[in-house]
């Protein structure tokens, strides 16, 4: 069985944003994921590591990144979904923010491709970019 983001089993990782070290990640992605790299977060000089292919994702998930800052404490994590193609908003956006919805409490959508939204340990925003073929379903730790 797949498991999509936003489920208990997957959202461990989420509740240790801004918390958890980047030597305590990386075994866990490397069990998940067929295949990760590191690299520099375009803009910063933090730390990115993008995940691939886990059997344990909807298969519409082209890339999930975890971004990590200086100190290489967790900061954020973007799920980077394949959206199909034709105009704003895309049926994904609209299955994510009502699981979205379901899983953390959020609130409709404001904007018909934007999603902005807090959890008890995220922020949370859901972005629509049909110009790019990508929805972005992205977590960060409070500030």
């Amino acid at each position: 069985e797949r498991h999509e983001i936003g489920r208990a089993d997957a959202r461990a990782m989420f509740d240790k944003l801004g918390t958890v070290r980047i030597a305590e990640v990386q075994p866990a992605l490397q069990a998940r994921y067929k295949s990760t790299s590191s690299g520099s977060v375009p803009g910063s000089g933090h730390l990115r590591i993008d995940a691939r292919a886990s059997a344990c994702d909807d298969p519409r998930i082209n890339a999930t990144l975890y971004d990590f800052d200086a100190a290489g404490v967790l900061q954020a994590i973007t799920a980077v979904w394949a959206r199909p193609p034709g105009p704003a908003p895309a049926p994904l956006f609209h299955e994510r923010a009502a699981t979205l919805a379901r899983v953390f409490g959020l609130p409709a959508p404001t904007s018909p491709t934007r999603l902005e939204g807090r959890s008890s340990t995220a922020r949370i925003v859901l972005q629509d970019l049909p110009e790019r073929g990508l929805l972005l379903e992205g977590y960060a730790a409070p500030k």
